[in-house]
């Protein structure tokens, strides 16, 4: 897995493929608590690294923030994507 060069609110390092939870803001603006995927995205104008929801299409993503936190990955829990 490829290191973000970030780290989550304890300091652990957050690698592609990591679940994370954080706090994610929706269509209307406003957080919610949410679990989501660390994605690479290289197209048009969402080139890096961001969170993506199970179900969202390769362009959508939010932001990760310092207030994330590493709960797992795909490779070992996919079960935490719901």
């Amino acid at each position: 897995m490829q290191f973000t060069g970030l780290r989550d609110k304890h300091g652990k390092e957050i690698y592609e493929g990591e679940i994370i939870q954080s706090n994610l803001e929706n269509e209307m603006g406003s957080f919610e608590q949410g679990v989501a995927q660390v994605v690479w995205c290289g197209m048009n104008s969402c080139v890096g690294f961001h969170l993506r929801q199970k179900g969202q299409s390769e362009q959508e993503g939010y932001s990760i923030g310092t207030d994330c936190e590493v709960i797992g990955n795909v490779y070992e829990h996919p079960e935490l994507l719901v």
